[in-house]
């Protein structure tokens, strides 16, 4: 059965893709890359045939990930906290050095209008 999957934009809205030809497989991943890529249990992947993908704005970035080229917006912002990081689940922890907020980032930056 054919399906069509229309895609969009990425968050800042710079680059718009779309997928212009059939898909030819979709299925469930389950690799430890795609779950950490997607910050999901589980990511939804589909196969379609090369050049059919079109891209508006612009082109997308790449970088490999084992086996995976990946592409992203290069103009999207990176995360700059962790935010609302006291309602964090106990067992799910990500290494890096960016401040950790107990409220939203919003919520800083009114207790610091506030002073």
């Amino acid at each position: 059965m054919e399906r069509s999957f229309a895609t969009g934009p990425c968050p800042c809205g710079k680059l718009s893709d779309r997928v212009t030809g059939p898909t030819l497989w979709s299925g469930y991943c389950h690799r430890a890359g795609c779950r950490r890529f997607t910050g999901s249990v589980v990511t939804d992947r589909l196969g379609i045939g090369d050049g059919d993908l079109e891209f508006d704005g612009g082109l997308p970035a790449h970088y490999r990930d084992g086996a995976v080229t990946r592409g992203f917006c290069p103009e999207c912002v990176l995360p700059l906290a962790h935010v609302r990081h006291a309602e964090k689940i106990a067992r799910f922890e990500i290494a890096d050095e960016l401040p950790r907020l107990a409220g939203s980032a919003v919520d800083a930056d009114e207790k610091r209008d506030r002073r």
